[in-house]
């Protein structure tokens, strides 16, 4: 067991099911998964900044089953809805700036 583990802190280890997904996010990068034409990771630029509906768009855009209205940022274990659908239309909403280690994901639509 390596230093510093003991036997409480294999109490916080979470029981993986198939089907789960295991990011392990780089310093550079941010991550653009679920129903996106290309989901992989993104270099962030350095000279300008990277936004959720931009990282979409780099990532080919939604898919045809994607759900628009509620894409999630996670950022540090704390997930937040956007509404990129809204920003498409021009409707003023938020279009938060991607930092390092962010992941966003793109739900599929329930029909």
């Amino acid at each position: 067991m390596p230093a510093g583990d003991a036997a409480g802190d294999l109490a916080r280890d979470v029981a993986l099911e198939p089907g789960d997904v295991i990011i392990v996010p780089r310093l550079d990068r941010v991550y653009v998964i679920g129903k996106v034409q290309k989901p992989g990771a993104l270099n962030l630029p350095s000279k300008e900044q990277l936004t959720v509906s931009k990282a979409i768009s780099l990532s080919g855009g939604f898919d045809k089953f994607a759900r628009q209205d509620t894409v999630q940022l996670v950022r540090a274990g704390v997930v937040t809805t956007v509404d990129v659908k809204a920003l498409l239309s021009g409707e003023k909403a938020q279009d938060p700036v991607l930092r390092p280690g962010d992941t966003v994901y793109v739900q599929e639509a329930r029909f």
